[in-house]
């Protein structure tokens, strides 16, 4: 069903959202692979030499090499920001509005944080004023 609303839309559009989606998949699934590529090489390598290398306490290659892999993994989720940011309209198009409705929203401090101190003209007395 969803396929099909997809398609329809896709051909209101004269096909521009069919290359979109066809470059974000194809995005999306390059760098999950190369995300995967180093922990995949940890695996192989471990289960290879397990006997070689040192469990308790953990060597140079279960420190480095598995954070590193780990850290790689992890950017993947992050890529796919960028990639949605570069190849989708719409999601830009969403980010923009989102931006500037968070820009309008949020008072200006301009340097002044927490509680501020103001004097009454005349009077001489203070009136603390609270952040809202």
């Amino acid at each position: 069903m969803l396929v099909s609303k997809a398609r329809r839309s896709a051909r209101r559009h004269n096909n521009s959202l069919r290359w979109q989606g066809l470059l974000t998949v194809i995005l999306t699934a390059v760098i999950y692979s190369l995300s995967l590529l180093p922990n995949t090489i940890y695996i192989f390598l471990y289960s290879i030499a397990k006997d070689f290398v040192e469990e308790n306490p953990p060597g140079l290659f279960h420190l480095y090499f598995f954070r590193f892999s780990i850290a790689v993994q992890g950017r993947n989720i992050t890529s796919n920001f960028y990639i949605y940011s570069l190849t989708v309209d719409s999601f830009r198009d969403f980010l923009i509005s989102r931006a500037k409705l968070l820009r309008v929203s949020l008072p200006c401090s301009r340097g002044n944080s927490g509680n501020q101190v103001q004097k009454t003209r005349g009077q001489g007395e203070e009136t603390e004023l609270t952040a809202v």
